[in-house]
């Protein structure tokens, strides 16, 4: 515990004590800028409010080319150009990726009307490398920033100082004064104290170079150091002829907690897809490395297909130029049948929600055609349920052995389901039981439910309660009009209101009958601050 701002501590221990409020209790907020993985390790109680930075939309996308590339035709065919790989046109909603893309696709000719092949990543940044090289005398720095990116990114660190560019022989005068030339890529800034700090232009700068460095240095690297004066395309031979380097690539990824290596691993790969396509063109023999990674990926994506990583492997995947396990999630949503049984459905299913979710963006809204409504339809479309905001079920013949899938679909981590209405189907108590085991997870984000008309009695109010108590912050209108749920039900549903983080606003409840057997003090709950949920009879 670190209380005392005078006391020497590491960076990791300064920012728990900050955030938990050992450190400064009086600041009222602390602001954190960080990646999403990184953010999502903070506990929820200490979390006000979360701002996401989005970037350009794809209105301002299309408008950035059509300023930054003069020629109309040239400009429409480029936005094209990039819809059709939607990897690198969602990271085009960062300016500077934007930058790169109309600097280097510009130059290139489109055949009109033509479909083109998706657009992988790397060789963007490969054609940015060319530029950066024709001048000799980049040459030689370029690869001193590829030691300093990688060594760097694997501390976690994407600010340096002059012993950091020491460290890795960078002479600091020549890095300042590439710096002033090439602000795009390598930039020089005063921090505190005046004292000189470099960074990459932006993140996926430095973990290209860091994919390049490790490239190099894994290359040259032979048993022993022994035979330093074998040739770069020798050592780059051997490298591909053993799959163990890049695996250790894949693991040190996943082993990051943060996410920032993500991108290196991406670059790293579409590299040395890059080099295995020039070795066979030069007629060397194709590497058994690469497809031997491919199958290492898939197996980790199936592994735990419902990691914040897993995306990030599957654009991998698209990199390597290899499509099939996306045709294989695809193929398991159209029929059910998991394609490979060495995996259970429940992973094929948690697959198949990531690919409709990053294919399509989130659905705004779901439901069952009229003649397929009922459990066992409902179990085939669980992953299109996860990748829609709005899921309407209402009248759907449901009963409760659909409320276990969709308490899985509320707390998977590729779930957007923010809205949920099961209105007149028959869960009763034990449905909504099961229900309320995934509405108590913190993973859950659901806004709104709706269980009007669904038979639910006191058992299932006191289920409801418990979860309000274990995860309050999220639901804002809960409707349980038309239920039987007894005072007791009432008393245990009132009880979990009272917790002091309920951000409930609207709740649609019931018309108490007036007499001995009523419940008092029931009109109350519209009187909560500052969480003050408005109470809204109805006949039952």
């Amino acid at each position: 515990m670190v209380t005392d701002v005078t006391e020497a501590s590491s960076v990791p221990a300064l920012l728990t004590n900050l955030i938990i409020g050992n450190l400064l209790p009086s600041a009222a907020h602390i602001w954190i800028t960080s990646r999403p993985a990184a953010v999502s390790r903070i506990p929820l109680q200490y979390i006000d409010r979360v701002s996401e930075i989005e970037g350009f939309t794809d209105s301002q996308k299309e408008e950035f080319f059509r300023r930054a590339i003069n020629d109309k035709n040239q400009a429409k065919a480029v936005i094209t150009y990039l819809k059709n790989s939607k990897g690198l046109y969602d990271l085009c909603q960062i300016p500077f990726i934007c930058s790169i893309s109309a600097s280097i696709l510009e130059k290139q000719t489109y055949v009109p009307d033509k479909t083109c092949e998706p657009v992988a990543l790397t060789p963007l940044f490969n054609d940015l490398l060319i530029l950066l090289q024709m001048e000799r005398r980049n040459v030689k720095m370029v690869d001193e920033l590829g030691d300093l990116a990688f060594k760097q990114l694997v501390k976690g660190n994407t600010v340096f100082y002059e012993e950091d560019l020491r460290e890795c022989n960078i002479d600091v005068q020549v890095a300042a004064m590439y710096a002033k030339v090439n602000i795009p890529i390598f930039r020089e800034d005063i921090g505190l104290h005046q004292k000189k700090m470099y960074y990459f232009g932006h993140t996926t700068i430095q973990e290209f170079f860091a994919a390049m460095r490790f490239l190099q240095s894994v290359g040259s690297q032979d048993e022993n150091r022994a035979d330093e004066r074998k040739t770069k395309i020798e050592r780059t031979l051997w490298f591909f002829g053993d799959a163990t380097q890049l695996k250790s690539a894949v693991d040190m990824t996943l082993r990051s907690k943060t996410g920032h290596m993500d991108l290196f691993l991406r670059f790293l790969l579409g590299i040395a897809q890059n080099f295995n396509q020039m070795f066979s063109e030069a007629g060397f023999t194709s590497s058994t490395a690469l497809p031997e990674m491919l199958e290492y990926i898939k197996k980790k994506v199936m592994e735990n297909p419902s990691s914040p990583r897993t995306l990030n492997l599957l654009n991998c995947l698209r990199e390597l130029k290899d499509y099939s396990l996306e045709t294989d999630g695809m193929r398991f949503l159209e029929t059910g049948i998991p394609p490979d049984a060495k995996y259970p459905p429940a992973h094929w299913s948690d697959l198949a929600s990531l690919l409709v979710a990053s294919k399509s963006g989130s659905t705004d809204m779901f439901g069952l055609e009229v003649e397929n409504r009922g459990d066992k339809e409902l179990l085939r479309m669980l992953p299109v349920i996860k990748a829609s905001q709005r899921v309407m079920l209402s009248y759907h013949n449901l009963t409760e052995k659909s409320c276990e899938c969709l308490a899985s679909a509320l707390t998977s981590k590729v779930s957007n389901l923010k809205a949920l209405d099961l209105s007149f189907n028959t869960l009763k108590d034990t449905g909504v039981q099961l229900l309320a085991t995934g509405l108590a997870k913190p993973h859950c984000r659901l806004e709104r439910l709706n269980l009007s008309g669904c038979r639910v009695k006191q058992d299932g109010f006191a289920a409801l309660a418990k979860a309000l108590k274990s995860n309050p912050s999220h639901l804002r209108k809960l409707d349980l009009s038309g239920n039987e749920p007894g005072e007791s039900g009432v008393f245990h549903l009132i009880d979990g209101l009272k917790v002091v983080k309920c951000e409930l606003q609207i709740l649609k409840a019931f018309k108490l009958q007036a007499g001995p057997g009523a419940v008092p003090g029931s009109g109350s709950v519209a009187g909560r601050q500052p969480q003050t949920p408005e109470r809204a009879g109805h006949q039952s």
